[in-house]
């Protein structure tokens, strides 16, 4: 997580900011992220074959 974080705030972003989380692959690595942002902001996600809520 703090990786992605770190990324984050180096665009001037946080976890608070993104509004969709979309997974292109299935690496576990990948989606269980996913999953932690998820739970953190509850927000949508999309991946290949599923498309984000509108």
């Amino acid at each position: 997580m703090k990786a992605s974080t770190d990324g984050l705030a180096r665009a001037g972003e946080t976890l608070d900011d993104p509004t969709c989380v979309v997974v292109t692959h299935g690496h576990p690595d990948h989606y269980g992220l996913a999953a932690r942002v998820n739970r953190h902001r509850g927000m949508d996600c999309a991946s290949p074959g599923r498309a984000p809520p509108r």
